[in-house]
Parts: C-alpha cells; sequence; structure tokens
C-alpha cells in the first residue's frame, strides 16, 4: 500500500508532475529513493559476505528493451546472473519475470569497496615495510 501525493499547482511548462509516494517501505521522490534506515528499527543479523572475484563477472552493460516503443539506452545487470551470487536480492513477479533490488546491491558494492580498501592498506604496508629495509 501506498499514498501518493501532488504537492503545488500543476505548471503547465513542466515536463512532470512532482509527486512523493509514501510506503511501508520508505519514500520515493523524484530526487531518489528513500528506505527506511534507522539502526533503532533492525535487529542487525551479520554482516554481508562478498567475493570480489564474483562481484567483477557481475555483467554490467548498456541496454534496450526488447518491448515497448521507447529504445532509450540504459545501464544494468542480467537478473539471473544476481539471482546466482545474492538471490535475495531478485525477486520473481507471477509471469516469471526477474527484478533486481539496485538499491540494495549498492550495499553489496559499498561492502566490496570496503575490501579492496583493505587490500590497499595492506599493500601500502607492506610496499612501506620493503622500502624501509632497502
Amino acid at each position: 500500500n501506498s499514498i501518493t501525493l501532488s504537492f503545488g499547482e500543476p505548471n503547465p511548462e513542466a515536463s512532470f508532475e512532482e509527486f512523493i509516494s509514501i510506503a511501508e517501505d520508505g519514500i520515493r521522490s523524484k530526487e531518489g529513493f528513500y528506505d527506511t534506515s534507522d539502526e533503532r528499527l533492525k535487529y542487525f543479523r551479520g554482516d554481508v559476505e562478498v567475493c570480489l572475484d564474483d562481484i567483477v563477472k557481475l555483467p554490467k552493460k548498456y541496454f534496450t528493451w526488447k518491448t515497448g516503443d521507447v529504445k532509450s539506452l540504459n545501464i544494468g545487470t542480467s537478473a539471473q546472473a544476481v539471482q546466482k551470487l545474492y538471490p535475495e536480492l531478485v525477486s520473481e513477479d507471477k509471469n516469471g519475470i526477474l527484478s533486481v533490488a539496485y538499491d540494495k546491491l549498492s550495499i553489496i558494492a559499498l561492502k566490496a569497496i570496503d575490501e579492496l580498501y583493505m587490500k590497499n592498506q595492506e599493500l601500502e604496508r607492506r610496499l612501506k615495510d620493503l622500502e624501509n629495509n632497502i
């Protein structure tokens, strides 16, 4: 369930109307997606596990949709590929069409950045040790 609110007077010169949708899981607006994330409302169950070798295998592609009149260029990945690594990020509708929770995929990317940072820190430490021994 969601509620859609329209703000302000209609503007005939505007190419779109401004909307905010308020749903149980967060707020959607033209500015972006805002999901409720207050730690006071959560039971944390553990850290996200990421394998960089798997993440680099995810396709990162430009694409156009096979259906519809609009053939604008998009970017994305394959739900099937994501499902193999992170099935909790993929949903299936009644027709078997798969969708990716891209907002949650960003947490995977943040975790991957953490891993790369830690590896970089270790390499910098090792390099400094080697330089000190020369």
